[in-house]
């Protein structure tokens, strides 16, 4: 965990921006860079009400959006990926159904007749131990395959269950990736009306030269109408949000991040799934403290309603805790790149 800026940071890797060390305070503006230049907009003022994209509503999502989309290269590149991710999901659940119900271990280690040699066998009357020269050919996997009807029909009832899961799973995926396909087109149209951007152009923008037209958006576009000029470490408060909160709960000792271990003592635990599910139930999920990733819940600050919450956040954590003992065990969020830095 490093400092940056007068203040320590979670690093979020390819899904998070760099964080120069800026004056902090309210007003401070972050120092000239002598690499990358902005395009400066011109359009009159009366036309900015009109633009699509002024007075964003959430914009930590909306600025969030706009450097993911630079990292990912653009829309084509982030759509194949998702698409990809989908395939690769139901290829391995396939395969694995596959292995697990579809192939006669017995025939293919040679503790059984193959259903194709049975006929040699009993014309020869042998009698003798099976082995695989005993047909003088060895046992391929082709032998070993179970019909697909006969292999699903005597699927286990465990296994429906899983491959049900795995469906909806996959379903639910399916729903995220249009979802996604929505966003990316917005995201796709604002580089290119606002920021003058195509995405085959990405590939030679650094995220510092984006920001800067980014900025320059903001005063044709006003898309934040809190203040006619953003600086860049509004935009990345803005984008590091969520880090910054979990940063400050943890530097005030607010969050566990310590476990004792027999024999070798305290020390430091802090990896990814566990940043995962502390996002989850303080900023994702429902009825969690944090009210659209930012803003705390009314009932969290009345000084008088302390141990309600308390105890409600108790409860929410306990069932999160169990839901993901029973069903994610062997789940590992390796896309989420939240590591300290």
């Amino acid at each position: 965990m490093a400092t940056a800026g007068g203040y320590h940071t979670i690093n979020g890797g390819e899904d998070r921006p760099p964080v120069h060390d800026y004056p902090s305070g309210p007003s401070a503006v972050p120092p000239d860079h002598h690499h990358g230049g902005g395009i400066s907009f011109s359009m009159p003022a009366e036309h900015n009400r009109s633009s699509k994209f002024h007075h964003v509503a959430d914009l930590d999502k909306f600025f969030t959006r706009v450097y993911r989309y630079h990292q990912g290269n653009g829309f084509f590149c982030m759509m194949l990926q998702e698409c990809l991710e989908l395939v690769q999901f139901a290829y391995v659940v396939i395969f694995s159904t596959f292995l697990l119900e579809c192939v006669d271990y017995d025939i293919l280690f040679a503790n059984k007749i193959p259903e194709s040699w049975r006929e040699w066998w009993e014309r020869n009357n042998i009698t003798f131990g099976f082995n695989s020269t005993t047909y003088g050919q060895k046992v391929t996997l082709s032998d070993a395959v179970i019909p697909t009807a006969q292999c699903v029909h005597n699927f286990r009832p465990g296994v429906i269950l899983l491959i049900i899961v795995a469906a909806a799973f996959w379903l639910f995926r399916l729903a995220k990736v249009f979802s996604h396909f929505l966003s990316y087109s917005e995201t796709r149209r604002f580089y290119r009306i606002a920021l003058k951007i195509e995405d085959y152009e990405l590939v030679n923008l650094t995220w510092h030269e984006v920001l800067q037209r980014l900025l320059s958006a903001q005063k044709v576009h006003q898309m934040c109408i809190h203040k006619s000029e953003l600086t860049e470490l509004d935009i990345y408060h803005r984008i590091l949000r969520v880090e910054n909160y979990l940063v400050s709960m943890i530097n005030k000792q607010t969050l566990p991040v310590t476990l004792f271990t027999p024999f070798i003592g305290r020390s430091t635990f802090l990896s990814k799934s566990y940043l995962y599910n502390l996002e989850f139930i303080l900023f994702r999920g429902i009825g969690s403290p944090f009210e659209h990733n930012w803003q705390l819940r009314e009932e969290y600050k009345v000084y008088g309603r302390r141990a309600e919450v308390a105890a409600q956040l108790r409860r929410r954590i306990a069932w999160t805790a169990l839901v993901i003992g029973l069903f994610l065990r062997d789940h590992r969020t390796d896309n989420l790149d939240l590591d300290l830095c």
